[in-house]
């Protein structure tokens, strides 16, 4: 089988009733809210996006962007600072606006050297990022990349497409104190060599092979290695400025202790095992580095069994780009997700819900391939055993006003590219949905 999907990136689908509330269209981002409601967890994908392949002319639009927005925002951020004083502490251990005195959600997390803002949910889940510009209330319980990156992190591995350096170390002054740092990123060209040229001697750069000739590394997450466990965020943003201030994006993240000794010859997990073979996929030899109570260690795919990960309330769903055949069949992409949802039930009132696909790079579809993948998104079965679909599919999709109306404007289209072939594909026009999100202030 030859994935349609070309591009490894991160994708989240997230099952929920009918909801369209989560993100807009963002670069090369393939982001799916299915509305078949799962009972008890949700479904984080890291998987790949088609024909999502930013050109050289668009890729440094958005750069010019970037620097635009940076430059307008320094002042305002400045005197923003300068009024809060003391009122708002921003440090490792705990959440932009949570004081000393922050209560916390979760003691079992307390030993991660992390706090939560109090009234907060803990890490087990899927928050929306902030949003520059938008009503106090519409970033309330959102998250930034602070508050995400925290704590005593003695390795960090950092997977994503466009890296920013210069920006990333400004927005988490954390980062220049972990000891052993690792980017996997999708950069090429004089992208690469300028994330080649700013990044502290001390990080390594690991850029993930590819089986296919066209496409490019495009995972976005983050896996945290702390003294006593490990935190995996799966997340939506480039490692750049505007898509985490200007874009609707989503992440999902949890935290995981080391195995017990009862653990460790327990059997593994769906999640760990899904987590090892997708970072083997990545075709890292791994690094060394001093972690505390092990000393020196390889960090490799096979150091993430090390963890507990029992308590995971989500599957991973990963994405390889080349020719699957036998067991890889439905080990990667939307046939493996398929073979999830199987094994699910779900409530009556969630038979024949609508999928709603929203994405930022529209690939080159055709029907069959719709129907393929409608019957992965839509597979399970209802408590009285029928069957979940099928049910009408919406495409989320911008109008040229929508761009407009935007914080950013016309340039933000930069962000939304295709081919107007593909665009204006005839039987597309029977999905095509506008977004809705005034109740989150994110439309």
């Amino acid at each position: 089988m030859l994935q349609s999907s070309v591009e490894l990136s991160t994708e989240i689908h997230v099952c929920q009733q009918s909801d369209t509330r989560l993100s807009e269209p963002r670069l090369d981002e393939l982001s799916i809210l299915a509305t078949t409601k799962k009972r008890e967890w949700e479904t984080i994908i890291i998987d790949s996006d088609d024909d999502g392949q930013v050109t050289k002319k668009q890729k440094q639009q958005l750069l010019d962007d970037e620097a635009l927005a940076r430059a307008l925002q320094d002042e305002e951020d400045r005197a923003a600072r300068a009024s809060m004083g003391a009122s708002v502490s921003v440090s490792s251990g705990q959440h932009v606006g949570a004081s000393s005195s922050s209560g916390i959600v979760n003691r079992g997390e307390e030993s991660f050297g992390i706090e939560y803002e109090a009234g907060c949910r803990s890490s087990s889940t899927f928050r929306l990022m902030q949003v520059k510009g938008l009503p106090q209330w519409a970033n309330k319980g959102c998250v930034n990349i602070r508050g995400v990156i925290q704590g005593d992190v003695q390795v960090a591995l950092l997977s994503n497409y466009m890296v920013d350096i210069d920006w990333l170390l400004e927005a988490c002054p954390r980062l220049r104190t972990v000891p052993s740092v690792v980017v996997f990123h999708g950069e090429g060209g004089g992208s690469l060599e300028l994330l080649q040229a700013s990044k502290p001697n001390s990080w390594l750069l690991h850029k993930p092979p590819l089986r296919l000739s066209y496409g490019t590394h495009h995972s976005k997450a983050m896996f945290l290695i702390y003294p006593t466990g490990v935190r995996i965020v799966v997340h939506t943003a480039n490692l750049i400025y505007i898509d985490w201030n200007h874009k609707s994006q989503g992440l999902w993240m949890q935290d995981f202790p080391y195995k017990s000794g009862v653990a460790q010859d327990s059997k593994s997990s769906p999640f760990e095992n899904d987590l090892v073979e997708y970072l083997q996929a990545l075709e890292w030899g791994g690094c060394m580095a001093n972690v505390s109570g092990l000393g020196e260690v390889r960090i490799n795919a096979a150091f993430f069994r090390r963890f507990d990960y029992s308590s995971a309330l989500v599957r991973l769903v990963g994405s390889v780009p080349g020719y699957h055949q036998g067991r890889n069949l439905t080990k990667w992409g939307h046939l493996k997700l398929r073979t999830i949802l199987q094994e699910q039930c779900f409530d009556e009132q969630f038979k024949g819900s609508p999928c709603v696909y929203q994405f930022s790079s529209l690939g080159s579809l055709d029907e069959k391939w719709m129907d393929e993948f409608a019957s992965s998104v839509q597979a399970g079965s209802t408590l009285g055993k029928e069957k979940l679909g099928p049910g009408p599919v919406q495409i989320i999709w911008p109008t040229v006003e929508d761009i407009r109306c935007s914080i950013e404007g016309y340039a933000a289209g930069g962000a939304v590219p295709s081919p107007q072939k593909n665009v204006e594909r005839p039987f597309l026009s029977n999905y095509w949905t506008r977004w809705q999100a005034d109740h989150t202030g994110r439309r």
